[in-house]
């Protein structure tokens, strides 16, 4: 709009100059515009002036009077910089007022099309402010990237300070996600200065919740740029060093990582939680003498989070932990363990462990069971069929894969199950098929219901719980060794396990066993040593030590075994054989 006068013109000027030092002084800004609108209330320029004095009135919290000025400011043009300014300024009273999604919706398609100064930082400030109460992190984000871009250095120091508090209102998960991804493509074209607030803010949350995964997250150079120095940076190491589990062993703890990064590990991790409780005789029964050991538990569902999980429970105080349920984490897991010097039992199969000393493995073999099944197959004419893989065991059975008689089939076993999720089209090529199955014991169950008269079903460890007998005319074949399959043909008769099938109303799992096993072999090796808690170093060096050489040493009864221990080996010793179930009756 054009004034009348000259004098208008000059003092709306000297206004605007003084609206954009780097700390306006908002009252006696408020003071200015109320008195030119006393002197050029019939000028053309009392327009913005009165758009100017309602956002004043916001910053000094005048909500009302904001909304009366903005209605003073009458008619306005249909489009225009004007316009812009009082959407921007509705905006703002709408987010000021809990209608934040209105002022995200109508300032959106502003973004980037401002050329007014005070208006564009008036709108880069909301469309940031209004994402930020919305909780649409990601997009909050972005807005604080044009709203620097757009600031001059004069007033950086503010625009960052109040971008600091913005960023301080953020989820962290997703603070930590958006600068994991401009960490990994440092040219992505954010500005440098809001990435490396980013990285402060994160530190802050770091040493503030004692964030030991954040902190060496955050120093990592192998997720791309380290963007933190100086005092901030010596923080974060001594958060990440301090809290590494190093210094601590706290009586006869042991440590269980339980994975839930899927339904399938979610429920194998239910069961081995149940069978290490049942070692450990937890809860307590009465009259059961108290022995001191502890279970300590922690959940990990990410890339990140494993390491971090074993550390915590180390910091705990765990002597000996638990985990690894897949290969892929039994593999994390291991290299974890020979560098921390903290003894891992874990279930899955690592790579290598050649010259481990600080991994025991406890679980089967996966490649090893199915091989020893269809060779039991092709004993009986049987050389080729499918196999079922649940999502744990498909990626030991790549090798497998390759061979064209056995074809592995990813399954999916949750219920409901119909026969088309186990491609029971591939099945019928073979007139008399046979199927191993690879997963879990629901889908043992579940492909006992789909194999043809006359076929053959092999089940695997952990299917071996699913079929207690053969269906009618199908022959079912189970991997056996120590007290499973349970009531199978040579199984071995456990008083303890007709005790947890009493307990819990069901006979344990594979994975239950596994826990079982894992938990009795653990607690045989905590249990000489001392209830305080060791924190000097060569106290330390020598319970890890007991420990480590417990653990090897350890003779008690185990369920998936007949074996009573390690033996001295890292690899839990096993006889597998593979029997026929007897027929339903």
């Amino acid at each position: 709009m054009l004034s009348s006068s000259t004098e208008a013109a000059r003092d709306l000027e000297a206004i605007r100059e003084a609206w954009q030092q780097p700390a306006p002084a908002w009252a006696s800004l408020k003071v200015s515009l109320e008195g030119f609108i006393a002197r050029y209330g019939r000028d053309a320029l009392a327009a913005p002036a009165r758009l100017y004095l309602a956002n004043a009135r916001l910053e000094l919290g005048d909500v009302p009077g904001a909304r009366r000025s903005l209605s003073e400011a009458g008619a306005l043009p249909a489009a225009g910089s004007l316009t812009d300014l009082a959407k921007v300024t509705q905006a703002r009273i709408d987010r000021l007022t809990g209608r934040s999604d209105l002022a995200l919706t109508a300032l959106r398609p502003l973004s980037g099309k401002l050329v007014d100064p005070l208006s564009r930082a008036l709108l880069d400030e909301e469309l940031t402010r209004a994402a930020v109460a919305l909780h649409r992190d990601y997009e909050a984000v972005a807005y604080m990237d044009a709203w620097l871009r757009d600031t001059g250095e004069d007033r950086s120091e503010v625009v960052l300070a109040r971008i600091d508090e913005a960023l301080a209102a953020l989820s962290p998960v997703a603070l930590e996600g958006a600068l994991g991804a401009m960490r990994a493509q440092p040219q992505s074209g954010y500005s440098a200065v809001l990435v490396k607030k980013m990285a402060s803010r994160l530190a802050r949350n770091a040493a503030q919740t004692s964030d030991a995964r954040l902190a060496e997250w955050l120093l990592d150079p192998t997720k791309g740029p380290t963007l933190v120095a100086g005092a901030e940076a010596q923080t974060l190491k001594d958060l990440a060093t301090s809290l590494r589990g190093k210094l601590r062993v706290a009586g006869r703890a042991i440590g269980l990582v339980l994975p839930t990064s899927s339904p399938a590990l979610r429920d194998a991790s239910a069961d081995v939680a149940r069978g290490a409780a049942f070692a450990l005789g937890l809860p307590r029964r009465a009259g059961h003498e108290e022995d001191g050991v502890r279970l300590l538990t922690r959940s990990e569902a990410g890339a990140d989070t494993l390491e971090a999980a074993l550390e915590e429970l180390v910091g705990e105080g765990a002597a000996v932990i638990i985990a690894g349920l897949d290969d892929p984490n039994a593999e994390r897991a291991h290299r974890w363990a020979e560098s921390a010097g903290v003894t891992v039992i874990v279930m899955g199969r690592p790579s290598a462990t050649a010259g481990a000393r600080f991994t025991y493995l406890v679980g089967d073999d996966t490649a090893e069971s199915i091989g020893l099944l269809t060779h039991e197959l092709a004993t009986r004419g049987r050389s080729a069929g499918i196999v079922l893989a649940g999502s744990i065991e498909a990626p030991a059975l790549s090798r497998l894969a390759a061979d064209g008689a056995w074809p592995v089939l990813a399954g999916n076993c949750d219920p409901p199950v119909s026969r088309a999720r186990f491609a029971a089209q591939d099945w019928a090529k073979a007139r008399t098929p046979a199927v191993v199955v690879a997963g879990s014991d629901a889908c043992a169950r579940a492909a006992a219901g789909v194999v043809r008269a006359g076929g053959v079903l092999a089940l695997s460890p952990a299917a071996a719980s699913g079929v207690a007998a053969s269906p009618a005319a199908v022959t079912v074949l189970s991997f056996a060794s120590g007290a499973f399959p349970l009531g199978g043909p040579g199984a071995r008769i456990d008083p303890e396990l007709e005790r947890y099938r009493a307990t819990f109303g069901h006979a344990p799992t594979w994975w239950t066993a596994l826990g079982h096993d894992a938990a009795a072999i653990a607690r045989s090796a905590v249990s000489s040593l001392p209830l305080d808690e060791a924190e000097t170093a060569v106290e330390l060096s020598r319970r890890r030590e007991s420990v480590r050489a417990g653990v090897g040493a350890a003779r008690t009864d185990l369920w998936t075994t007949d074996a009573l221990g390690f033996d001295g080996a890292y690899e839990l010793p096993r006889a597998p054989r593979v029997v026929e179930l007897p027929r339903a009756r």
